[in-house]
């Protein structure tokens, strides 16, 4: 991103290079580019360029969406992250969805969990928690009892920071994020959640 940092005016010349011929990693990093110094007249390009058939280019288009913060691109988002399947491109819708505060995104998010990928479900995990608060903690839940033990351990922590219990995490996770995936704290997480899901089912 060394051209944004000099050229912090430089967003018609991206948006010209990411409209220009096609060249992978050109293309993608003007992408971001534009996104990163947040130049607005590169939305309806962006927009289509989330049906692109490169996975880095809808990928990028999507943060870059997020970063500008023009809400006319949440619809398109919703509409693209509907039909993606690729793992790298929904964590980054998701993410773009987040910084939009697009509340709406919730049910196609929620979707998306099914997601072959253990780090996409945490990415969806973190923003159906980030748009939603308490009111999702019942999907979020669910995932405690997810095959994969770091998303285990992520919603252990989601329904932890949305319940106001405490699991006995241990003090470098509540700080700074996983440390080790513990299963003890995981399994009080559990234990809670099967004692109070009726609360959360009336």
């Amino acid at each position: 991103m060394q051209i944004t940092t000099k050229y912090p005016n430089a967003g018609s010349d991206l948006l010209v290079v990411a409209k220009g011929p096609e060249d992978g990693d050109t293309k993608w990093l003007a992408i971001r580019g534009i996104g990163y110094l947040k130049f607005a007249d590169g939305v309806p390009f962006l927009e289509l360029s989330l049906n692109s058939t490169s996975e880095s280019e809808r990928a990028n288009s999507a943060r870059s969406l997020g970063e500008i913060g023009d809400a006319s691109a949440i619809e398109p988002l919703i509409a693209a992250l509907s039909n993606e399947q690729d793992s790298g491109v929904v964590e980054q819708t998701a993410a773009a969805l987040q910084m939009l505060h697009a509340k709406k995104a919730i049910p196609v998010l929620k979707s998306k969990i099914g997601n072959p990928s253990p780090q996409t479900r945490m990415w969806i995990l973190g923003a159906v928690e980030n748009l939603s608060g308490r009111a999702e903690l019942p999907f979020i839940a669910d995932s405690l009892n997810d095959p994969d033990i770091a998303v285990r351990h992520y919603s252990a922590l989601a329904v932890q920071r949305l319940s106001g219990q405490d699991f006995g995490f241990p003090d470098c996770v509540k700080r700074s994020g996983p440390c080790g995936f513990e299963e003890v704290p995981t399994q009080n997480a559990q234990r809670w959640w099967l004692d109070h899901k009726k609360e959360w089912d009336q």
